[in-house]
């Protein structure tokens, strides 16, 4: 029988949408159930879709993936397919066709009754193109996946990893570094573009790039699907150079993920005050659990110990506990890493005492002298490391965080023990913790800024005079230059000079009545070039009087 390869049959869609209605209409109910319950004009203009229905859609599209290809899963159905006088390309178009058509057709139904709803069809048609979109993302991962696995369960593990694997992996890798990087606290996700579900689909422009790679990721399978062989059916991978791929991603992720559930069990602070050999007690026991259980998995059996596959398990603990071991000792320079303060365009610094309960919180301080002085503490309890982690009477947490001039944001989070009131680093503590920046925080009750001064300082007091009016406005203006230029303080000054000055500041209520008149003292050191003159003047005033 003659083979007709490049063009699709329009029976086998027909075929397909008479099959499978109850996933169409169940999708079309889905998302009148949506419109009703959700949607109005607000809504679609501004945020076009949810987020509970934008993880739903992609997953109607995998759903849908592994029905028009879930003959590929059974080994008498795919004998029976590819009988067929259709050629693979034919085939794999006449799917991918179908599979859209069971998003297609109760979309536009659910258009139409939104536009007779709202009457605006502009923005109807948008929330439309989101939301196919997304469709067609999950199904192309859903179609890529069920080409790649020989199961409906590895197609379901294929497809998670897809559009997961590389957000968790990284999230999952950097739980594992921080163990043993002391300090290093990494929150930020570079990959997490890469998943719409977890960085929004609200931006047009975004996901016609995400579809575009799609469209490719469409074509791939197809190339895919021409070399799949037939008794590949049954199997987890039906591409056995794939195998060695998936066996190491779910090692990673299962063994990580069962090492810290291990930790918690085993009470392992896993914070930066973890030793390595406690790190690789709760990691070691997660990846040689998850490594079995992959190998059971792809492998479809339990027969998973023999000699062959034993030492397979143990090269991965031994190149796993190398690399811990390496970044223990900071070989790459990650921990020890103290930015030059000419790096840096920012910096704030919070330390929390449990035992003596205190908390002080740092606002952003862009001056050169308080840059110095985060850097400077920064740098004792790195040099200082193995001696903070160690003995001890008092418990200080530290947090800093620095934001780059090159827009870059450095973090770190130290639990340190003192060793006295002679100690270095608790001495470089003190002298961040009397920057002024926080207390003035307070006395305002919101981010310290110029106009937030002038606004809310009722009065400032020198030598036993007050000020207020129009005066303090230039007193004010003096005080934030010689503020960012590091001049102020709170607390003794490193010259030992006491003169002083109180601000007093009204913390009103949003009924504009007054709840609060709160106060804060600072002091001055000898170089405060714009305040000093105007200060001089206003004691020889009070002088003369």
């Amino acid at each position: 029988m003659k083979c007709e390869t490049w063009f699709c049959k329009p029976y086998l869609i027909r075929r397909n949408l008479t099959r499978f209605w109850p996933a169409w209409a169940g999708f079309g109910l889905f998302l009148l159930i949506w419109e009703l319950s959700c949607w109005d004009a607000e809504r679609l203009t501004v945020s076009g879709l949810l987020q509970p229905a934008l993880i739903f859609v992609p997953l109607c599209g995998l759903v849908a993936a592994m029905l028009v290809f879930g003959y590929l899963f059974v080994p008498r159905h795919v004998n029976t397919m590819h009988s067929l006088p259709v050629g693979r390309e034919g085939l794999f178009l006449t799917n991918v066709l179908s599979g859209l058509s069971l998003m297609a057709l109760p979309l536009i139904l659910t258009g139409l009754v939104a536009l007779l709803r709202l009457h605006d069809w502009f923005s109807v048609l948008v929330w439309m193109g989101k939301v196919a979109m997304c469709y067609f993302y999950g199904f192309s991962l859903g179609t890529m996946a069920s080409v790649l696995a020989g199961t409906r369960l590895g197609a379901i593990i294929m497809w998670c990893l897809l559009a997961f694997g590389h957000v968790v992996l990284e999230g999952l890798l950097k739980i594992a570094a921080s163990a043993v990087l002391w300090g290093v606290e990494i929150n930020s996700l570079a990959l997490e573009f890469l998943c719409p579900m977890i960085y929004g689909a609200g931006n047009v422009t975004y996901m016609l790039w995400v579809d575009a790679v799609c469209l490719g990721l469409l074509i791939l399978a197809l190339f895919l699907y021409r070399l799949r062989k037939t008794e590949a059916t049954g199997d987890f991978i039906a591409f056995t150079w794939l195998t060695p791929v998936i066996k190491i991603l779910l090692t990673l992720m299962g063994g990580i993920l069962l090492g810290n559930m291990l930790a918690s069990v085993m009470e392992i602070n896993l914070e930066g005050s973890a030793t390595l050999a406690q790190t690789l007690a709760w990691l070691i026991p997660g990846l040689l659990i998850a490594r079995i259980g992959a190998e059971m998995l792809v492998s479809r059996t339990v027969r998973v110990f023999s000699g062959k596959r034993l030492a397979r398990y143990a090269l991965c603990i031994a190149i796993a506990s190398g690399a811990m071991t390496l970044m223990s000792m900071d070989v790459f320079g990650i921990a020890g890493r103290v930015p030059d303060p000419g790096e840096v365009a920012s910096v704030s610094c919070s330390l929390w005492n449990e035992e003596m309960g205190y908390w002080w919180e740092d606002v952003p301080v862009s001056d050169e002298s308080s840059i110095g002085a985060v850097t400077s503490l920064h740098r004792e309890i790195v040099d200082n490391k193995d001696r903070l982690k160690s003995d001890a009477f008092v418990d200080d947490w530290i947090h800093i965080h620095y934001t780059m001039k090159d827009g870059s944001v450095l973090t770190r989070s130290y639990l340190v023990r003192y060793s006295g009131e002679s100690d270095p680093v608790q001495q470089a503590a003190q002298t961040v913790m009397r920057l002024p920046q926080a207390h003035l925080r307070y006395l305002l009750n919101q981010e310290v800024t110029l106009e937030a001064l002038q606004e809310k300082v009722t009065s400032l007091e020198f030598s036993g005079k007050t000020v207020t009016g129009p005066e303090l406005d230039a007193l004010l203006e003096a005080l934030w230059q010689d503020l960012q230029e590091g001049h102020i303080y709170y607390g003794t000054t490193p010259e030992g000079y006491g003169q002083s000055l109180t601000l007093s500041a009204e913390i009103p209520q949003k009924n504009g009545y007054i709840r609060e008149i709160r106060s804060c003292t600072l002091n001055l050191t000898q170089t405060a070039e714009h305040l000093w003159p105007l200060l001089e003047s206003l004691r020889a005033g009070t002088n003369q009087g």
